[in-house]
């Protein structure tokens, strides 16, 4: 956390997101740590994360080659 502080207070921390199994990428707007709200990014989606998300959910639904070997079909 020192380190994104340190960023977030420079200007410098352009984009925050979580990913999960379940959840793909999720763009992180805000942090309230220790009492103090930080706004990353104007509360906007990075283009990074944006790129993931969408790399990674054409690649679930077989818009895009799939060079992880993630898919197997289940069922004929």
């Amino acid at each position: 956390m020192d380190e994104i502080l340190a960023a977030s207070a420079q200007g410098t921390l352009k984009e925050v997101f979580a990913s999960g199994t379940a959840a793909i990428v999720s763009p992180v707007g805000q942090m309230f740590y220790r009492g103090n709200l930080h706004i990353i990014s104007e509360g906007k989606i990075g283009a990074m994360t944006e790129r993931l998300y969408n790399e990674i959910l054409q690649i679930q639904y077989g818009e895009k080659e799939d060079p992880f070997g993630w898919r197997i079909r289940i069922g004929s």
